[in-house]
């Protein structure tokens, strides 16, 4: 079997009748007031999310990867069933083989923030290696287009509870990344990331560094 890929686009979408599916009370989204992104001057994340996980599968599938998404294509789906549709391919299917990718974008809650971060389970070690090998080039490409994070690379922090973010890089049963592409609540960084083109840009340079790191 090709090298195995866990896509999963986290958050919600829009539905058929433009509702985004991501409770208002869990923010998400952010409206700049200008410009024009995925509902008039309203930036949703969840939709930049996807579109990225799209062309990114799409150029790895080309690369020889199998990618198996975890997401739904318009509902929030729960954490727990993101997790457990990938432990289970990778036991039932893939042989406990495969890599855990996380796309989202970030937020600052104050708009100032710009760059890209990438998590890792701490007591991953396979995570960590391949966090390490792929994290300046990925940064890279926003370097060059003006945004730039001053700690890319981050260990994942992890709740007890087991409810935050991270959990996806807490719960899998194979090596997690977890990716904020950007901060969509600055102006800049969600103008840039918002285009067709920076996404190629970024997903096939995503692809590249992972066809060149030594996990598998």
């Amino acid at each position: 079997m090709s090298k195995i890929l866990y896509i999963d686009a986290g958050h919600g979408s829009l539905d058929a009748n433009g509702n985004y599916t991501t409770p208002p009370k869990n923010g998400k989204w952010f409206d700049h007031k200008k410009g024009q992104f995925h509902k008039g001057s309203i930036f949703y994340e969840g939709v930049f999310n996807r579109s990225l996980a799209q062309k990114f599968m799409y150029l790895a599938k080309q690369a020889g990867y199998h990618c198996v998404p975890v997401y739904d294509p318009i509902q929030d789906t729960a954490l727990g069933k993101r997790v457990e549709t990938a432990n289970t391919y990778s036991k039932d299917v893939a042989g406990g083989k495969g890599i855990y990718l996380s796309f989202h974008s970030n937020a600052s809650g104050v708009g100032t923030a710009r760059g890209f971060n990438l998590f890792y389970h701490p007591k991953s070690s396979r995570g960590k290696k391949l966090a390490t090998e792929i994290v300046a080039d990925i940064q890279n490409v926003f370097v060059k287009n003006g945004s730039k994070s001053p700690q890319p690379l981050r260990e994942g922090y992890m709740n007890a509870q087991k409810t935050a973010i991270y959990y996806v890089l807490e719960a899998t049963s194979m090596p997690s990344l977890l990716f904020e592409f950007g901060f969509f609540d600055n102006y800049e960084d969600a103008s840039l990331i918002f285009t067709d083109e920076f996404q190629c840009e970024l997903a096939q340079q995503l692809v590249n560094s992972l066809s060149k790191a030594t996990l598998y």
